[in-house]
């Protein structure tokens, strides 16, 4: 999916995920860059990741948000009834 912030003018290229490996994460690197002239920035969300996973070094564009990052977000930005929604 996209998401574009308004405020900078930037159109993000955003994958979730319940469960992936370093070789899907990698895969969708490749894409991003595919299509730097586009996406300002890559996030990977990942719920439950499959071993550890890392983001290219080199490319701080590409931002990995896993289990803990997301329920922290969630909280602080009040989205615990829409989480709730989906999972009944």
């Amino acid at each position: 999916m996209e998401a574009e912030n308004l405020m900078a003018g930037e159109i993000a290229f955003v994958q979730v995920k319940s469960s992936a490996t370093q070789e899907v994460l990698n895969d969708y690197v490749e894409r991003f860059k595919e299509r730097r002239d586009f996406y300002a920035r890559m996030i990977f969300a990942v719920h439950t990741p499959n071993g550890k996973l890392t983001p290219p070094a080199d490319l701080p564009a590409v931002q990995l948000w896993t289990g803990d990052r997301v329920a922290q977000l969630v909280v602080r930005l009040g989205l615990g009834e829409w989480v709730e929604s989906r999972l009944a």
